[in-house]
C-alpha cells in the first residue's frame, strides 16, 4: 500500500514537473513554461513600473526569491543603473553598476520589440527581461531577473495552468486512487502549516525592519506559489511605499546645474540688454555702494570712482529724499519703490531722473542691496511744463478774446465752446451747448446751406488750410448777428480730419456798413426792408417805401477825373442825401449805398407815397448846387426810382427790383427825374427781359435785315447811293426798327457781332448791284458804326478784311460815328479815322450839332461829310421865329463844312420845299421821305435801276433861276476841287 501511494505520488510528481519544465521552455509562455516563470514575469513588470528602487530593497526581494540569482536595472543605453547579486550564488551578471549590457540578448531584445524576453532557457540559468517605459510611452531601459530552474522547491504540488492542473489531476485520481487521497491527508498537515505562517510573515513583512540573518531562517522549505505571491504583494508594496523616496540627490544635482547654467544665460543677457539700452541701470550693496553700473550712466555722470555712492551727485535735498526713500523700502520690505530727484552732471547741467529701485533679499530676508533702473524725464518735465504753459496761456487767451473760440472732436461729436462763444449769441452760461447743432441750428436759413457744403468741402480736401465762413446766426434775441467763422483742422496720417478748432468774431458792424460813406450797406437795407415787410404783414396799414437813386454819368466821371475824385463825389452825395431826408417833416428812415453810384432812402412809413415824393423832390434840389473836388467844380444829378411796399410783396429782392425798374424808366426818359413804380413799368422791364433773351438768338436764326434809304444829288436828282439800315424780324412782335433793340443790343455786348454782320452784309450787297448793274458802280453804302464798334481796337482790321473778302472799293464805303464817340476819347478816335482813311473808306458825322461839338476837331479830323441831324430840317418848316433860327443853324453848318471842303448830307427830307432851301444853302446830298423810304434789297435794286436812268425832278424853284443855280453847281464844284486829302502821315500808315 505504501509502495503504490509512493509511487503514486511519484507519478503526480513527475508529471507536475513535466509541466514546470515545459513552461520553463517557452518564452512566450505558450509551451511548457511553468506558472512560476510567469510570476517572475509578473514581478519583474511590477519593478518596471518604478525601476528606481533602493539597493536595500532590491536586496529584500532577492531574500524572498531563493530561485532569482540577481537582479539588473538598465538605462535606455544599456548602462547598468541598479545591481543587485545574491551573496551566495555565483551567477553571469554584470561586475558593477555602470557597466554596458547593451549587447546582451537580454536587454536588446526588449529593446527591439518592446515585449518582455526570455533567454538562456535551455540550460538550467535562465535571464527573464522585461522592458522599462517613461511616463510619454518611450523606451526608458530593462529589469532583468536571473533565475536558477534548479533551486525551484523539489516536493510539493507546483501550481499549473488550469487545463493542466485539471488533466494532472484526473490523471492522478485514476491512477493512484485512494493511495493518493491518503497521501495527501497525511502530507497537508506538516505543508500547509509552514507555508501559511510563512506566507503571513511575508504578507505582513517590514521592509524598513532590520534583515534577519540566514541562522534566524527556520521552518520547512516554503512552497514556491505561496513565495511568489506573497513576493508580488511585497513587490507591489515597496513601489507605492517608494514613489516619493526617489533618488532625490541625483534629480537636485540636475536641476540645480540645469538652473546654474539657465542663471548664467540669464545674467548674460542680462548684461547684454543693460549696456544697449538707453535707460541707466545700477546695482548697490545694502549699504549703498555701488557694485555694477552700465555704460548710460557712466555716459550721463562721468567716470564712477571707487567705493561712490549715487549720492555723490546729488544735492542735499534730493540726497536727504533719496535716503529716506531707502530706509522706507528696507523697513516694509517693499519690493519696488519709485522716487524721482534732481542729479547734478560734472558739466554743472541739473537733471531730473525717475528710478525704480528693487530690493535683493538673500534666503533669510536679508538686505543684499538695491536693483536700480533710472530714466531722464528731464526733457518730459519740461515739455509738461511748457504744456502747461500754453494752456495757461490759452486760457488767458480764451478769457481775453473778443472772438468765440469753439473746439470740435470729430470722433466724438462734442464741441466746445467757449464763454465768449455763448454771450455773442445770448446763450446762458448754464445751458447745454456741445453739440454742432447748437451751432448749425442757429445759422440763418439762407446760409446754413452753403455753410455746411463749405465746411463739408474743408473737411473732405486736405489740400484746404484754413477754413474761413461769413454767415449770419441768431441771437438769443431773436435778432440775426453776422459772424465770421474761421478754423483749422488735425488730421490723421490718411489725411482725415479728426478735430477742427477755430474762432467766431462779430463783424455785424462791419458787415453792414460801406467802408467809404459809413452809410448801411446793401445787406443792411435788404436786412430793414424784410423788417418792415414782416410788420406789415401784421399791420397792413402801415406802408414803407423805397428810393432808388442812380448818379448819371458817374462812370464819366471815374475815367475822366480818376476814381479819387469820384469817391470824394460818392461822399458829397452821400452828405446832401442825408441833408434832404432832415429837411423832409416826418420822414423817418436811413440812407443807404448798395455800391457804385448807387444809392437807397428807405422811409419807415410813406402813406400814399406823399413823403416819398417830397423826399424825392428833396434830393434834387440839392443836386442843383455843383460839386466842388479839388479846387474844380463839378455838376451832378440823379435819377430816382421810388417804390411804394405792398402787402402782396414778399421779398426785399422784390421790392429793390421795382424801385430799380422805376429808376431805368426815369432815366430812359430823360436824366435827373424819378418815376414811381407802376405794375406797366413792371411789364415793360418783363418785354425789356424778352427781347433781351430774343435777341440772342435772332442773330443765329437769320432774323436780321438790311433795309436801305436813298441819298440823293440835290443838284441833279440823280442817285448818289444808300443808307443801309438793319430791321429785325422778330417772329412775334413782327419787324422792328433799330429803335427798340440797339439800346438792348449795346447794353448785353451783342453789338459788336450785329454791327459786323450789318458791314458785311452791306457790302455784299452793293458789290452784288455793281456786278448786275455796272452803272451801279458809282454808288456808295453808308453803314453806322455803335460806340462799342468804334472803340474796338481791331476795327480798322476787321474793315480791311470785309473789303477784301467782297471786293468792294473802300471809296464806295461810307462809316458814320457820332460826335459823342469822338468826344469820349479824342485821341483814340482821332488813331482811328486816320487809319480807315488812309484805306480809302469815307468818314461821315452823324447827327452834326445834336451832341457834343466837335467843331474844335472838325479841321483836324479827316472827315468827308457832315450830316446834319433831321431836328434842324424839320425846324425850317415852322412857321414862327424858330423856322429862321433853323435855317440859320443848317446855313452856318454847310458855310462851315463848305470852308474845311466836306460834303453837306442831310436828312428828314420830306417835301420839296425843303429839297429847295437846302439846295440853295449849298447842301450837297439829301435823303429823306421825299425821295424814298427804306426799303428792303430788291426795292432798293429797282429804285437803282430806275433812278439812275430817270433822276427825280429838280424843283420849279431852282430850274427857274438859272443864275442861282449855276452859281450853286459853281460853289459845289470848287468846293469838290479844293477838299484836302488826308493828311501825308495818315496815308503813310
Amino acid at each position: 500500500m505504501l509502495v503504490a501511494v509512493s509511487l503514486s505520488f511519484l507519478a503526480a510528481t513527475i508529471l507536475g514537473g513535466f509541466f514546470l519544465v515545459r513552461q520553463l521552455g517557452q518564452h512566450d509562455g505558450s509551451g511548457s513554461l511553468s506558472a512560476a516563470v510567469a510570476r517572475h514575469q509578473a514581478a519583474l513588470e511590477t519593478l518596471a513600473a518604478v525601476p528606481d528602487l533602493p539597493p536595500r530593497a532590491l536586496a529584500r526581494v532577492g531574500q524572498l526569491h531563493p530561485s532569482l540569482l540577481g537582479l539588473v536595472v538598465t538605462g535606455p543605453d544599456g548602462r547598468v543603473r541598479q545591481l543587485y547579486r545574491a551573496a551566495a550564488v555565483s551567477a553571469p551578471l554584470p561586475r558593477a553598476e555602470d557597466a554596458s549590457v547593451a549587447e546582451l540578448d537580454y536587454f536588446a531584445q526588449p529593446r527591439r520589440t518592446g515585449r518582455p524576453f526570455l533567454s538562456g532557457h535551455s540550460g538550467p540559468i535562465v535571464t527573464l527581461s522585461v522592458p522599462v517605459r517613461d511616463a510619454s510611452g518611450h523606451f526608458a531601459g530593462v529589469v532583468a531577473g536571473l533565475l536558477d530552474s534548479r533551486r525551484l522547491p523539489a516536493d510539493g504540488p507546483v501550481p499549473a495552468p488550469l487545463g493542466e492542473f485539471l488533466l494532472a489531476a484526473g490523471f492522478l485520481l485514476l491512477s493512484a486512487g485512494a493511495a493518493a487521497w491518503w497521501a495527501g491527508r497525511r502530507l497537508a498537515g506538516p505543508l500547509c502549516t509552514p507555508l501559511a505562517a510563512l506566507a503571513r510573515q511575508i504578507q505582513h513583512y517590514n521592509p524598513a525592519a532590520p534583515a534577519a540573518s540566514a541562522d534566524e531562517a527556520d521552518g520547512p522549505v516554503i512552497e514556491f506559489a505561496a513565495v511568489l505571491a506573497a513576493f508580488r504583494q511585497l513587490t507591489q508594496r515597496l513601489v507605492f511605499d517608494h514613489l516619493r523616496s526617489k533618488d532625490l540627490v541625483a534629480d537636485l544635482e540636475t536641476q540645480l546645474s540645469q538652473s546654474a547654467s539657465r542663471l548664467a544665460n540669464s545674467e548674460s543677457r542680462y548684461f547684454q540688454l543693460l549696456a544697449r539700452t538707453s535707460t541707466i541701470s545700477y546695482s548697490t550693496g545694502p549699504t549703498g555702494l555701488l557694485t555694477s553700473w552700465n555704460e548710460v550712466f557712466e555716459h550721463l555722470l562721468g567716470p564712477v570712482p571707487p567705493g561712490v555712492k549715487i549720492q555723490h551727485w546729488l544735492d542735499r535735498p534730493s540726497r536727504h529724499l533719496l535716503q529716506r526713500a531707502a530706509i522706507r523700502q528696507m523697513r516694509s520690505c517693499t519690493d519696488v519703490a519709485e522716487v524721482e530727484f534732481a542729479v547734478t552732471l560734472p558739466n554743472g547741467e541739473s537733471r531730473c531722473l525717475v528710478q525704480t529701485s528693487r530690493l535683493l533679499l538673500d534666503a533669510r530676508n536679508g538686505v543684499m542691496g538695491f536693483q536700480v533702473v533710472a530714466e531722464d524725464v528731464t526733457e518730459q518735465r519740461r515739455a509738461r511744463r511748457a504744456q502747461q504753459e500754453a494752456e495757461e496761456r490759452y486760457a488767458l487767451a480764451v478769457r481775453g478774446s473778443k472772438n468765440g473760440i469753439w473746439d470740435w472732436d470729430l470722433r466724438t461729436g462734442i464741441v466746445y465752446y467757449s464763454p465768449r462763444w455763448r454771450e455773442m449769441l445770448g446763450i446762458p452760461p448754464g445751458a447745454p451747448c456741445e453739440t454742432p447743432e447748437a451751432w448749425l441750428s442757429r445759422v440763418h436759413p439762407g446760409d446754413v446751406r452753403s455753410l455746411r457744403a463749405d465746411l463739408n468741402s474743408f473737411l473732405r480736401q486736405d489740400n484746404i488750410e484754413l477754413f474761413e465762413s461769413e454767415h449770419r446766426i441768431q441771437h438769443g434775441d431773436g435778432t440775426w448777428r453776422w459772424v465770421m467763422t474761421c478754423g483749422a483742422a488735425v488730421r490723421g496720417a490718411d489725411g482725415r480730419a479728426l478735430r477742427i478748432a477755430g474762432s467766431a468774431s462779430d463783424i455785424t458792424a462791419g458787415k453792414l456798413v460801406d467802408p467809404l460813406t459809413g452809410l448801411p450797406n446793401r445787406l443792411a437795407a435788404l436786412e430793414r426792408l424784410e423788417q418792415l415787410l414782416g410788420r406789415q404783414r401784421d399791420d397792413p396799414s402801415r406802408p414803407f417805401a423805397l428810393l432808388f437813386l442812380d448818379l448819371d454819368r458817374f462812370k464819366m466821371v471815374n475815367d475822366s477825373l480818376g476814381h479819387v475824385k469820384g469817391d470824394h463825389l460818392l461822399l458829397g452825395v452821400s452828405r446832401r442825401l442825408m441833408a434832404a431826408l432832415d429837411q423832409v417833416d416826418g420822414a423817418v428812415g436811413f440812407v443807404g449805398r448798395l455800391g457804385g453810384d448807387e444809392f437807397v432812402v428807405v422811409l419807415d412809413d410813406a402813406p400814399g407815397g406823399r413823403i416819398a415824393v417830397a423826399v424825392a423832390q428833396a434830393v434834387q434840389r440839392q443836386m442843383q448846387a455843383p460839386f466842388s473836388l479839388d479846387g474844380s467844380l463839378l455838376f451832378a444829378s440823379t435819377s430816382i426810382g421810388i417804390a411804394i411796399s405792398d402787402p402782396t410783396q414778399t421779398s426785399a429782392e422784390d421790392l429793390l427790383r421795382n424801385a430799380d425798374t422805376a429808376m431805368y424808366h426815369a432815366k430812359s426818359g430823360g436824366r435827373g427825374r424819378y418815376r414811381i413804380f407802376d405794375s406797366s413799368m413792371r411789364a415793360t422791364a418783363i418785354a425789356r427781359l424778352s427781347l433781351e433773351t430774343d435777341l440772342r438768338h435772332a442773330l443765329d436764326d437769320g432774323e436780321f435785315e438790311l433795309f436801305y434809304q436813298a441819298q440823293v444829288d440835290l443838284t441833279t436828282g440823280r442817285l448818289s447811293g444808300f443808307e443801309a439800315l438793319v430791321r429785325w424780324q422778330h417772329p412775334t412782335r413782327g419787324l422792328l426798327p433799330p429803335g427798340q433793340f440797339i439800346h438792348a443790343a449795346e447794353e448785353n455786348g451783342l453789338i459788336l457781332p450785329l454791327g459786323r454782320w450789318v458791314l458785311e452784309q452791306g457790302c455784299r450787297q452793293l458789290a452784288a448791284w455793281q456786278s448786275r448793274l455796272p452803272a451801279c458802280g458809282d454808288l456808295s453804302v453808308s453803314i453806322n458804326l455803335s460806340a462799342l464798334q468804334f472803340n474796338d481796337p481791331k476795327l480798322a482790321t476787321l474793315v480791311a478784311a470785309v473789303l477784301a473778302e467782297t471786293g468792294l472799293d473802300p471809296h464806295r464805303l461810307h462809316l458814320e460815328v457820332t460826335e459823342t464817340m469822338l468826344a469820349a476819347d479824342p485821341a483814340v478816335a482821332r488813331s482811328t479815322l486816320e487809319e480807315l482813311s488812309a484805306m480809302g473808306v469815307a468818314l461821315e458825322v452823324d447827327d452834326f450839332g445834336t451832341g457834343y461839338s466837335c467843331l474844335g476837331q472838325l479841321h483836324q479830323l479827316p472827315f468827308n461829310t457832315v450830316k446834319v441831324d433831321r431836328t434842324f430840317i424839320q425846324a425850317m418848316d415852322s412857321q414862327q421865329s424858330s423856322q429862321q433860327e433853323g435855317r440859320k443853324i443848317v446855313e452856318s453848318i454847310v458855310n462851315l463844312s463848305g470852308n474845311l471842303g466836306i460834303s453837306v448830307i442831310a436828312e428828314g427830307i420830306e417835301n420839296e420845299d425843303h429839297w429847295a432851301q437846302l439846295a440853295r444853302l449849298g447842301c450837297n446830298i439829301g435823303q429823306g421821305y421825299y425821295f424814298s423810304r427804306p426799303v428792303d434789297s430788291e426795292a432798293a435794286f429797282e429804285l437803282a435801276v430806275c433812278r439812275l436812268s430817270q433822276p427825280w425832278p429838280v424843283p420849279a424853284s431852282l430850274s427857274a433861276d438859272p443864275a442861282a443855280l449855276l452859281q450853286l453847281e459853281r460853289s459845289l464844284r470848287e468846293s469838290r476841287l479844293t477838299r484836302p486829302s488826308p493828311p501825308r502821315e495818315a496815308q503813310a500808315e
